[in-house]
């Protein structure tokens, strides 16, 4: 409980990393405090962002972090915004493992 906490403040930092590990890691918790954040980086396109650089490679590894935390902590908090990430999203690894986290969270 204690490491959640610090965790969850290291979500307002500006560094886009940083902000990043964090909302992965509160996903443990099943924090809601992170969903802001997870929305963020799953909606990712490789455009700049205040604080960070990241190449497409690195845009896919964080969204599939996110995707593989999901299911593995069972929490199914991000569905409805999962069925937006299989229609919209580029990348189609990063969409097929939408898709199958989706469909393993619903069961």
């Amino acid at each position: 409980p204690r490491a959640n906490g610090e965790i969850q403040k290291l979500l307002a930092e500006e560094a886009a990393g940083i902000r990043y590990a964090a909302a992965t890691s509160l996903i443990n918790y099943k924090n809601s405090a992170a969903l802001p954040v997870l929305k963020e980086i799953l909606l990712l396109d490789g455009a700049p962002i205040k604080g960070a650089v990241f190449d497409a490679n690195q845009v896919r590894s964080l969204k599939l972090n996110v995707l593989y935390a999901l299911r593995n902590n069972k929490w199914s908090e991000l569905n409805a915004f999962l069925g937006q990430i299989i229609i919209n999203e580029k990348n189609p690894e990063v969409a097929i493992k939408a898709k199958e986290a989706l469909i393993l969270l619903k069961k």
